[in-house]
């Protein structure tokens, strides 16, 4: 899976993630709220217990600190990711 920083806005951080085939579950608990979403591609995504199956256009909110296992992705899913600290 590559990582790259699109933009720093503030304190939001904004990625593209290109997954590839995993071989086994990622595990992932961030300390910022993120909105993520499939911009081509497929994935199996739990999150907070809930399994989703997530294809081009599909989105999901992660509140920070929530646990959430990537299971499967589609080799050559794309996705952006928007990170927001949790106000305090």
């Amino acid at each position: 899976e590559r990582h790259d920083v699109l933009a720093h806005l503030g304190g939001v951080r904004v990625e593209h993630i290109l997954s590839g085939r995993l071989v086994g579950p990622q595990r992932f608990e961030a300390d910022t709220d993120e909105w993520v979403v499939v911009l081509a591609g497929a994935a199996r995504l739990e999150v907070g217990g809930e399994v989703l199956a997530l294809g081009a256009g599909d989105w999901v909110i992660i509140p920070a600190a929530t646990p959430h296992v990537v299971h499967e992705t589609e080799p050559g899913t794309s996705w952006l990711a928007v990170h927001v600290p949790v106000a305090r």
